[in-house]
Parts: structure tokens; C-alpha cells; sequence
């Protein structure tokens, strides 16, 4: 255990504080995420229930990392690397459908199960390679 060897191991109170720790960050980091990756403006009047989305979502993938991981300190959080895909993947189907004028409920449905179906894809290829 290295230098720490002399301290009692914390337990729940640690993981507590750890966890406070990253709500703290990840909370303001998941509503920019979401307000980057839905920026149309036919987003917008969704964009509260798009960060409960977002705060959803983070919550399933910080499970996974926890239930399947080999690393007893890993933590799943959203990265910034796939909001340009998503962004721009959401924003073409934001245009595609105003210009075939289809509402922003249509728009709003097909970009998330594009996205989910999207992600859903690229983790299984990850998880298979």
C-alpha cells in the first residue's frame, strides 16, 4: 500500500466524499455537454429534460464502469472527445427537418435514437475489439 500503509482505509466515508466530489464537477460539465451538443435552436425549448437526459445517461455509463471494470478506482464519466459527432449529428437532423418541415418533437425523437443507436454501436465495438 505504499506510503499509506499506516492510514485506516476510509470505506464509505471516502467513497462519499469522492462521490460529492464528482457530482460536484460533472453536474455543470453534463449541462454544457448537453447545451453543445443540442446548440440548434430547435433544441431549445427541450433543453431542460435534455440535461436530465444527459444526467440519465452519464448515471448508466458511470454503472457500467463500476459493475464490469477490472479497476477498483475507475470512473465512467462522459467525455468531450464524441460531442463534436454527436453535435453535429444532431444539428443535421435539426436542419434536415426543418427544411422537410417537420416539427421539433420529430427532430428531437430521431436525433436521440440516432445518437443512442449510434452509441450503442460504437460500445459493443469497443467492448468486442
Amino acid at each position: 500500500k505504499g506510503q499509506w500503509a499506516g492510514f485506516p482505509d476510509a470505506g464509505p466515508v471516502k467513497a462519499l466524499v469522492f462521490g460529492c466530489i464528482n457530482a460536484a464537477v460533472g453536474v455543470p460539465a453534463l449541462i454544457a455537454f448537453a447545451a453543445i451538443v443540442f446548440r440548434s435552436s430547435t433544441y431549445a425549448p427541450f433543453l431542460g429534460s435534455l440535461c436530465k437526459f444527459f444526467f440519465l445517461s452519464s448515471a448508466i455509463h458511470q454503472t457500467v464502469f463500476l459493475c464490469f471494470s477490472t479497476l477498483p478506482f475507475a470512473i465512467g464519466q462522459v467525455q468531450d472527445v464524441g460531442l463534436i459527432f454527436l453535435s453535429a449529428m444532431a444539428t443535421a437532423i435539426a436542419a434536415d427537418c426543418e427544411q422537410q418541415g417537420l416539427s421539433a418533437n420529430v427532430a428531437l425523437g430521431s436525433a436521440l435514437v440516432a445518437m443512442s443507436l449510434s452509441t450503442l454501436i460504437v460500445g459493443l465495438l469497443t467492448v468486442l475489439v
